[in-house]
């Protein structure tokens, strides 16, 4: 066998290489483009997600500060027996008040009527 022999089939076998080698090159090009692509896609959005994480963490801290300044639940219970107490005196006075006003408007009724 002669290399003259091989060469009707050397050809045809190079141009099937070589059409091999250029659909693996070109879809290892396209591959690292759309790769590329990604990275860039997730770089973008992992920086929007940290400036979100950070806005959260401002708003978080905002609430707590604004939080740490109001009254906790037995804070308000003692104020709402304290102002029980006090509409209870507040009630007491004011049926002291009557009858001392009863008792001035008898009196004046009575010296009003007395003849001199």
């Amino acid at each position: 066998m002669q290399l003259s022999d091989l060469l009707p089939w050397f050809n045809p076998g190079l141009a099937v290489a070589s059409a091999l080698y250029t659909w693996v090159a070109t879809r290892d090009k396209d591959n690292s483009q759309h790769i590329r692509a990604v990275e860039e896609a997730m770089t973008k959005r992992l920086a929007e997600h940290a400036a979100q994480l950070a806005e959260h963490n401002l708003r978080l801290e905002h609430v707590q500060t604004v939080q740490a300044h109001m009254p906790t639940h037995r804070d308000v219970a003692d104020l709402q027996a304290e102002l029980a107490a006090l509409r209870s005196q507040q009630a007491a006075t004011g049926e002291d008040v009557k009858v001392i006003r009863n008792a001035v408007d008898s009196l004046r009724d009575y010296l009003m009527s007395q003849k001199d």
